[in-house]
């Protein structure tokens, strides 16, 4: 993954430029198991998922790791600064990223049920659809019924 970090206050952000590099398998002998399924799809929905999301799963982590590292009173790293990474900024910074998520998620339950309701309505209008083609069915049938009778009193 090429990565390229731009700095925001306290925080890095890193921007991935790309996302899923498969490694070669011949060179690692064994293939592993992973939770999110490649696609060979390289636009849609999934893929803009994976650009926000596997960032912001990144940085959480990392700044969980932060916490932990601080609580358990571990040595700092070299060039760290107290004031970039202090519990309250992380705190701060979790909660944004929480109430932003929690938004995401209000967006997307919203869109669920507009498909939801798209979707029964496109089967109402199927069946509707294949209703009134047995009705024209029937008419149709019945019309040429008719004219298979007219033709065969008339003969008479």
């Amino acid at each position: 993954m090429t990565v390229q970090e731009k700095s925001n206050q306290f925080f890095h952000k890193k921007v991935y430029a790309s996302i899923y590099n498969p490694a070669n398998p011949d060179q690692t002998g064994s293939k592993t198991l992973k939770k999110i399924i490649p696609s060979s799809k390289k636009s849609g929905l999934r893929e803009e998922f994976k650009k926000v999301f596997l960032p912001l799963l990144i940085d959480v982590f990392e700044l969980r790791q932060k916490v932990q590292n601080i609580s358990r009173g571990a040595k700092l790293p070299f060039g760290f600064k107290k004031e970039s990474g202090c519990p309250q900024e992380i705190l701060t910074r979790l909660t944004e990223l929480q109430d932003d998520i929690e938004e995401s998620k209000r967006w997307c339950e919203g869109v669920i049920m507009q498909i939801e309701k798209g979707v029964k309505e496109a089967k109402e209008a199927l069946q509707f659809i294949d209703k009134m083609g047995d009705k024209i069915d029937n008419v149709k049938k019945k019309s040429s019924l008719k004219i298979k009778l007219r033709k065969f009193f008339l003969k008479k």
